[in-house]
């Protein structure tokens, strides 16, 4: 048989063999931020996938090494979610709410979702900075503040009243008005009758004075 026949016939299998290989190589991970919060779903239900939480803490802090702009603000959610330096996570967060209120920076809604989102999960300490953040002039924060605002008035009246308390009374009317009129819109006819019921009920002149910036706001709307 020709010499060239064998040489051949090794091309071949070291052809085959490196094609081998390269099928059994591992395939590269999935996104693991992406993985846990894909676009489109809403923040109540992050994390999703199935990742253990451990692997997910480990992928994220890895990823979080070269991260910046809204994937470090993905990364620094997701790990205050997983409760992973909680503290380190929700301070970076609110530094970039900061920037709404203070124009020191360029300001960004998203942080102020996540923030709700949290406070939402349990973080009652978000209330007070979500609440100076109402003097922003950003105006899908304010929307989104809003919001918020009336959906804390409407669950939890005595809360929102006592975290307005101490603040003067030009701020306490304006974010009563803002809790009133939620994201532009106004409140829900049966949101504003639970207010209503709820703030009457008070014996305290500020939930009065509340009310009557949420009646307005529901007025004009």
């Amino acid at each position: 048989m020709p010499i060239h026949f064998y040489r051949v016939l090794l091309l071949l299998t070291f052809a085959a063999l490196s094609i081998g290989q390269q099928s059994a190589a591992p395939a590269p991970q999935s996104d693991i931020v992406r993985i846990l919060m894909p676009v489109g779903v809403p923040l109540r239900k992050v994390p999703a996938g199935n990742v253990p939480k451990d692997e997910a803490i480990n992928r994220l802090n890895e990823q979080k090494k070269n991260a910046n702009g809204k994937r470090l603000q993905e990364i620094s959610f997701l790990l205050a979610v997983l409760g992973n330096d909680y503290e380190k996570n929700r301070d970076y967060l609110l530094s970039l709410l900061n920037h709404c209120t203070t124009g020191r920076g360029i300001c960004d809604e998203d942080p102020g979702a996540y923030l709700v989102n949290l406070y939402r999960r349990g973080h009652n300490e978000l209330l007070p900075p979500l609440l100076d953040a109402g003097r922003t002039r950003h105006a899908a924060l304010a929307e989104l503040l809003g919001s918020f605002y009336s959906s804390v008035i409407t669950q939890t009246p005595k809360a929102f009243i006592a975290a307005i308390q101490s603040r003067p009374q030009p701020e306490q009317k304006a974010l009563c008005y803002m809790a009133g009129a939620s994201d532009g819109s106004g409140m829900p006819p049966e949101d504003v009758n639970k207010v209503r019921k709820a703030l009457r009920a008070s014996t305290d002149k500020l939930a009065k004075d509340c009310l009557a910036q949420v009646e307005q706001a529901n007025k004009k709307l």
